[in-house]
């Protein structure tokens, strides 16, 4: 058996297409009942973590979007049209039957053979998903079309099956979701805890005298990415604002670039640079980390600043010090904000206070951080690994379920985190 479009299923399945299982959705105009209000359900409503429809606007027929068009009912799945490789996909609750969608989603309305909660996980599978990918049209706004999400087949078995199969998933969904919460508590316990570090180092009576960043490092701009330059050189690594955490590089995909041998030259980065980052969401904007020769050759992108400390300044006490309180505020006081964005430029990031310790303060302030955060940084990895492995359990519970191999197993109680 398999979760392909043409592999054999159980006997008494059959795979229709989606749209031959579906029904036919609604259409509205609010600005024919322009006092009438409404609940809105935009792209941005959906949480892609947990899948579920979060705050929605409540707005006047005569204010409403253009896309405002669809009506939906409960148990109605909403897949994002727009980016489909996010999975922005979300099943309609009680509370939302009769409210309005936007026309980003295509809505998927089960009809008396398909449980919408099967439709609901199949929408999240990797197959389901690679068969999006594949019709994809768009580079830097990709998108699906609707026809392209209801001519995608579903593997379908009898509604009784369906219902007793997704009762076992959402029993494992429940544990693994559990399981998430308390390691997004044990993250949350772990910033705390880098937090409390950093300000016993640098806030307080230990600081003595402070000068700008710009005296005592060079800030230099990162490459802006285009197409290439006459005479590119082969394609060289880059770093970009994924990259750079709050503490640690992240250096799993690091993506390569063409350039010429005069930025080969420009922005290659050495062994003791400091990066910080220029902007994205406030706790983002001026993060940062050290780089130590990780690669044989990397360059780092123009959202990415490069910090060159002079010889009375430790790249190490730098790159720990601007992840601290006195940093993180500054950084955040300075910021040009947008409505969810926040950017600092050159001209901010040389204008940061850093306090000056005798070269052999910093050295020991170091030692002791390092010490005090090797255990967080262990913590980190370990959380990470834990999320990888939840996620792991339920794509490998989502294909056992479409290759119809759960349906005799009781549903589990509990996963261990």
């Amino acid at each position: 058996m398999s979760e392909s479009g043409d592999g054999e299923l159980p006997d008494g399945w059959r795979r229709p297409t989606i749209g031959d299982s579906c029904l036919a959705v609604g259409k509205i105009e609010p600005a024919r009942t322009p006092r009438e209000p409404f609940r809105y359900i935009d792209i941005s409503a959906v949480d892609r973590t947990t899948k579920k429809i979060g705050d929605v606007q409540r707005i006047l027929g005569e204010a409403a979007p253009s896309r405002a068009r669809q009506v939906v009912k409960t148990g109605d799945v909403l897949v994002s049209t727009v980016r489909p490789n996010l999975q922005t996909i979300a099943i309609v609750p009680k509370e939302l039957d009769g409210e309005v969608a936007s026309t980003g989603f295509c809505v998927l309305r089960p009809g008396q053979d398909l449980d919408p909660r099967w439709l609901f996980y199949w929408t999240l599978s990797p197959t389901f998903l690679e068969s999006l990918l594949k019709k994809t049209r768009g580079v830097s706004y990709p998108a699906v079309l609707d026809k392209d999400v209801r001519a995608a087949a579903i593997p379908l078995p009898p509604i009784d099956e369906q219902r007793q199969i997704v009762a076992w998933i959402g029993s494992l969904d429940a544990a693994l979701d559990a399981g998430m919460q308390r390691l997004e508590e044990a993250y949350a316990q772990l910033r705390m805890f880098r937090a409390a570090s950093y300000a016993s180092a640098f806030v307080g009576e230990s600081q003595r005298g402070e000068e700008m960043l710009g005296s005592v490092a060079a800030v230099q701009s990162g490459l802006a990415k285009g197409r290439p330059g006459e005479g590119a050189a082969s394609q060289i690594p880059y770093l970009r604002t994924a990259n750079v955490q709050a503490g640690f590089l992240d250096l799993e995909e690091v993506k390569v670039i063409g350039v010429t041998a005069e930025q080969r030259a420009r922005y290659q980065l050495k062994d003791g640079d400091v990066l910080v980052l220029e902007g994205g969401d406030a706790d983002k904007v001026g993060r940062g980390w050290l780089w130590e020769g990780q690669l044989v050759e990397c360059l780092h992108q123009n959202h990415v600043f490069a910090v060159r400390p002079g010889d009375r300044l430790r790249p190490r006490f730098l790159a720990h010090y601007i992840n601290a309180p006195p940093a993180r505020t500054y950084f955040l006081s300075v910021a040009k904000q947008t409505t969810n964005l926040a950017s600092i430029n050159k001209t901010t990031l040389k204008g940061l206070p850093v306090p000056m310790f005798a070269l052999d303060q910093q050295d020991v302030l170091v030692e002791e951080l390092d010490e005090r955060l090797a255990s967080a940084d262990r913590m980190r990895v370990a959380i990470e690994v834990a999320r990888m492995r939840l996620g792991d359990l339920r794509r490998s519970a989502l294909r056992r379920a479409f290759q119809g191999e759960l349906h005799a197993m009781a549903p589990p109680d509990s996963v261990a985190a």
